[in-house]
């Protein structure tokens, strides 16, 4: 071989090792990434669920309260519509 071939050559080899040493460290690189990703997400579900069981007893108490002031609406609108053809008048003269 020529010596200009051989150092042709040899500056391949350099570039290649070269060129294997940066795909490694990418892939390294994306290895960690990846990882890093996975357990910020398990971070991001964990604090979801944590704070659902904690703050489940206030919501469920809301809902109880919501869902008696609702019944007591009904029950007040039942009340109406049953004295709504009653007048004062009428019931204290029933009265006397």
């Amino acid at each position: 071989m020529s010596p200009n071939i051989e150092a042709e050559l040899a500056d391949i080899k350099a570039k290649l090792a070269e060129n294997t040493r940066i795909l490694k460290k990418l892939e390294s690189s994306h290895r960690w990434t990846l990882i890093i990703s996975l357990v910020k997400w398990l971070v991001y579900i964990g604090i979801i669920i944590g704070t659902y069981a904690i703050l489940q007893p206030y919501l469920e108490q809301m809902l109880n309260v919501y869902s008696g002031i609702q019944d007591s609406a009904e029950a007040f609108s039942e009340i109406k519509a049953k004295t709504s053809g009653f007048d004062f008048n009428s019931i204290l003269d029933l009265l006397k």
